[in-house]
């Protein structure tokens, strides 16, 4: 049996919660923190591919990665705001149990294509927008909190897989 634990980040400074999730899994069998770790870098060279330049920290009882992938928008209004959002990818790992965070999300409009409209740190509270552009602030916000929620569940559930089950991976 595997014990799962889903949850948005908690305990924050006040003002806007940074978006943030965690799982922790512990396994009912013995697996050791080398096994978990293999089973993880196993993972991480499958769904991200080329780590290199995303790598921060890699020895058996973490692994910490700062990858990024594109933002397009929805084409609801929101071309301004296309561009990229960083995160990162925490797996702390122990005897029997590991921990993975997905945390620290931030979007970047790229300049580079004309965009100008950054968000920055994506919360898990909406922004307290005012003026004329409120609705459209807070719509572009909703669809980034969604984007990286689905992000975040999308590799918990895949390391899930490995972590679980490496051969029928």
């Amino acid at each position: 049996m595997v014990l799962v634990t889903i949850c948005n980040a908690q305990n924050m400074p006040s003002g806007k919660t940074p978006l943030g999730f965690n799982q922790q899994v512990k396994f009912d069998t013995t697996v050791s923190a080398k096994e978990l770790y293999r089973r993880a870098k196993l993972w991480l060279s499958d769904y991200y591919l080329d780590t290199k330049d995303i790598l921060q920290t890699d020895d058996e009882g973490e692994i910490i990665i700062k990858p990024v992938f594109e933002y397009e928008g929805d084409g609801m209004g929101r071309a301004d705001t296309r561009g990229v959002i960083h995160y990162t990818v925490k797996i702390h790992i122990r005897d029997n149990n590991y921990r993975v965070e997905v945390l620290g999300f931030v979007h970047d409009a790229m300049a580079d294509y004309g965009q100008t409209e950054s968000f920055g740190q994506i919360s898990e509270d909406a922004p307290n927008y005012t003026g004329s552009a409120h609705s459209w602030y807070h719509s572009v916000w909703q669809h980034l909190n969604k984007t990286c929620t689905d992000k975040a569940v999308e590799v918990i559930k895949s390391l899930q897989k490995v972590m679980k089950n490496p051969q029928g991976y």
